[in-house]
């Protein structure tokens, strides 16, 4: 009889601790899960779209410029975003660009001025894949991190995403 009485209690206190341990409350999980999933959407959407020409103030889906491509995907995926580039680089969290993950808006600079934007689809090893409408390619994707015009105009990520 104290055995088992043993036993059940050794058997609860195993169970309220492998709870007690769990990373977050289910309601955090699900959020994690939806933002994960908008970033993959993101991510989808936006190399969906690689090999479309370029056009001068186009916002898709058959042409686009650099910031109607980015307003068009993170419309997709249920984000508004304003129509210029430098209305979307001071959107969300600014990062690092060592901390640029996959789903955030990359912006570039000249100086002081913001240049153009894109997203990062990738994020390896410290280099920044981007999916991005270029005036001389159209939409492609690249390593900005080794491309000797945009690494130096490379300045930092936001974070949209919510």
């Amino acid at each position: 009889m104290y055995m088992r009485l043993y036993f059940l209690f050794f058997l609860a206190l195993i169970l309220s601790a492998v709870s007690c341990g769990r990373k977050g409350s289910p309601a955090a999980d699900q959020k994690a899960s939806t933002l994960d999933a908008q970033r993959q959407k993101i991510i989808h959407v936006a190399k969906s779209k690689i090999g479309t020409p370029y056009k001068m103030g186009a916002r898709g889906p058959r042409r686009f410029d650099c910031s109607g491509f980015t307003q068009y995907v993170y419309e997709a995926a249920g984000i508004q975003l304003p129509r210029t580039a430098r209305a979307q680089s001071v959107l969300g969290k600014e990062v690092k660009v060592s901390k640029i993950q996959a789903g955030d808006l990359v912006v570039f600079k000249r100086g002081r001025k913001v240049q153009h934007v894109g997203i990062c689809v990738r994020m390896e090893r410290g280099q920044v894949w981007v999916v991005h409408a270029t005036s001389s390619k159209g939409v492609i994707l690249e390593n900005v991190s080794s491309s000797v015009y945009w690494k130096n105009r490379l300045r930092s990520g936001r974070v949209v995403v919510r």
